[in-house]
């Protein structure tokens, strides 16, 4: 099986060495070892880069092992387009080292403050707009099995205008944060592990193809910051009868709680307004 991924160089901090120019620029830096990189501090310190030239790459690595980051870097080309090109695909293989469940969602809209970039904030599954999901989930399938993973995987994916290929940023040995989103499918996340590893139930392979809104957003930002005006109405037109927010639930009755859903809902919007990516 083979998978698409952007230009990318692994880079040692513990062992320094010359930077091939290969990239065309803007290109990506983040940690390997997001644990190490967030225990060290400094100015400017952003979750991920993005940067536009081979000096400002050379001065962005230099800083941050200067900080005391030890560990790998990914340096990775930027792939062009706005969130509405981002692709979020969560995948369960079983102890057979079968895949039993995949997603496949596009994200409308991430996180733009600098500790959050890269975490999806509105997508919806069973909608894509750019390509049929079935060539690239077979892809993912055929991956998985032949490396023979067991246990949730989250992939980030990229559509590549420019050669109409989904690009693989990253695969995540674990659910992401928003891998919620299988839970209104039919498909609790913990039941999926227990039915499986304690109950042994036979697990047929099922794709969720299901249509459904994740937001963690006000509708009024997915009015306002969504710029991709097809999955804008998409959204809009999800947002009474398939929407899910992980963060409301309706018998958490507390009242701090209700206030701090309050600060958040209030937060997007300054993030959202102060924050560009």
């Amino acid at each position: 099986s083979v998978l698409d991924f952007p230009t990318t160089i692994y880079y040692n901090c513990s062992n320094p060495t010359k930077i091939e120019n290969k990239f065309t620029f803007p290109v990506i830096i983040k940690p390997s070892n997001v644990i190490e990189y967030n225990h060290i501090n400094f100015a400017g310190k952003n979750k991920i880069y993005k940067v536009n030239s081979y000096e400002e790459l050379l001065s962005t690595v230099k800083t941050i092992e200067e900080n005391g980051y030890k560990d790998t870097l990914i340096l990775q080309e930027f792939i062009p387009g706005d969130d509405s090109y981002l692709f979020d695909s969560v995948v369960y293989c079983g102890k057979d080292k079968k895949v039993k469940l995949i997603s496949f969602a596009q994200i409308g809209l991430q996180e733009h403050s600098k500790t959050m970039i890269g975490n999806a904030a509105v997508l919806i599954n069973g909608f894509n707009q750019y390509s049929k999901n079935d060539a690239m989930i077979n892809s993912i399938k055929e991956f998985m099995e032949s490396i023979e993973y067991q246990g949730f995987a989250e992939f980030d994916l990229k559509y590549d205008y420019r050669d109409n290929k989904f690009k693989v940023l990253e695969i995540n040995a674990r659910q992401g944060r928003s891998s919620y989103y299988i839970s209104p499918l039919g498909y609790n996340l913990v039941k999926v592990l227990a039915d499986d590893l304690i109950y042994n139930k036979d697990l047929d392979f099922t794709i969720l193809d299901k249509e459904i809104l994740l937001s963690f957003v006000p509708k009024n930002i997915i009015k306002k910051y969504i710029t991709n005006e097809t999955f804008k109405k998409k959204a809009l037109s999800l947002w009474k009868t398939n929407k899910v927010n992980p963060l409301k639930y309706s018998k958490d009755t507390c009242f701090k709680r209700k206030l701090l859903l309050l600060k958040r809902h209030i937060d997007y919007y300054k993030e959202y307004k102060n924050s560009s990516w």
